[in-house]
């Protein structure tokens, strides 16, 4: 007779929305490689191309030192960006809380400098804004939350909560 390996830590199923959210952050990861591939090759001592290039971000730097600095930091950005999808991924793929709490932290700062931008004038990345509101949709997904433990009160625990607190106050006045 053979015994089967048992774990003592029960698996948890990943839901849909984890694995079409892993899907988004890999084709996210693969936009900023490209982006940073196409950062890298930018001339640093062409005006030309660092306008045209900084202008795609919604910036407008005259000066020629403040715009290679920008380029560098714009490619360092995006570079670590990068990295950090795949991270995301793994935490993701885990089912670690972590990389719930990193995705959402990640995404509200990416919504809003997307928006930022757009306010300073950039043209609206419209793929980028896409894949960003599909990945919160997915994170704010009830069987997702719940597989990360995020928000498991629900409804139904404040309900409970509320109609202890007030079983204990009549009770507590009767008394």
């Amino acid at each position: 007779m053979s015994a089967k390996p048992t774990s003592s830590r029960r698996r948890r199923r990943r839901p849909f929305g984890v694995l079409a959210i892993c899907g988004l952050l890999v084709l996210q990861a693969l936009l900023l490689l490209a982006a940073t591939l196409g950062l890298l090759a930018i001339d640093p001592t062409d005006p030309g191309q660092v306008d045209i290039a900084l202008k795609g971000f919604g910036l407008d730097l005259l000066i020629a030192a403040d715009a290679t600095l920008a380029i560098r930091l714009l490619t360092v950005l995006f570079g670590a960006l990068f990295v950090l999808s795949f991270v995301q991924v793994v935490l993701l793929l885990l089912l670690r809380r972590l990389g719930w709490i990193l995705t959402m932290l990640v995404v509200g700062l990416a919504l809003l400098i997307q928006l930022l931008s757009i306010w300073q004038g950039a043209d609206p990345a419209d793929l980028s804004l896409l894949l960003y509101a599909l990945i919160a949709f997915y994170l704010n997904q009830s069987e997702v939350r719940g597989v990360f433990g995020i928000g498991s009160g629900g409804v139904s625990t404040i309900v409970a909560r509320a109609t202890d607190a007030v079983g204990d106050g009549v009770a507590g006045g009767a008394a």
